[in-house]
């Protein structure tokens, strides 16, 4: 079982199609134990918008549950410094491209991550459709042309809370 936990509600976007905008967060369940999941899934709103109590949650987990993969899914690409600090305790990142003016600092960031020899980590990058095309970069693992999705189903192998 996977656990798609979420941060925060806050985010620096105001995206019109957002899942969160399909959920009732505030009625979601509250997790603080971390036992028995195989994947957790930090996300937000925009966790990397709260990075010292990303930190503090990604150490209680790794506390908990020593075996499970963790990922971070982002948009904030700019602080590629902060960043990097959270991918050194995590296994992977996904970050998604919503905009043109998302690549540069995208690709400012996965520069560091090669100078950080950080390319044995889980990346991935989902690029919305509106964004275009963007150079592929062998390290990272790519979901193109996204669209935003009504009624967001949550897959059937993951549970959805807060931890907020």
């Amino acid at each position: 079982m996977n656990l798609r936990l979420i941060l925060t509600k806050k985010c620096n976007r105001s995206c019109v199609g957002c899942c969160n905008n399909d959920f009732d967060l505030d009625s979601l369940p509250y997790i603080n134990t971390f036992y028995g999941y195989n994947k957790i899934i930090i996300t937000g709103g925009e966790p990397m918008l709260y990075i010292e109590k990303l930190k503090t949650l990604i150490v209680e987990i790794r506390k908990q549950n020593k075996k499970a993969e963790i990922i971070v899914y982002t948009a904030k690409t700019k602080r590629a410094s902060d960043l990097i600090d959270i991918l050194y305790l995590v296994d992977g990142l996904t970050i998604t491209l919503h905009e043109k003016y998302d690549i540069e600092p995208f690709f400012y960031f996965a520069g560091w991550v090669l100078a950080k020899n950080l390319t044995h980590k889980l990346l991935r990058v989902n690029i919305f459709k509106n964004v275009g095309d963007v150079i592929k970069l062998d390290d990272w693992s790519y979901k193109t042309n996204i669209e935003w999705i009504k009624n967001c189903p949550v897959p059937r192998n993951e549970i959805l809370a807060k931890y907020w």
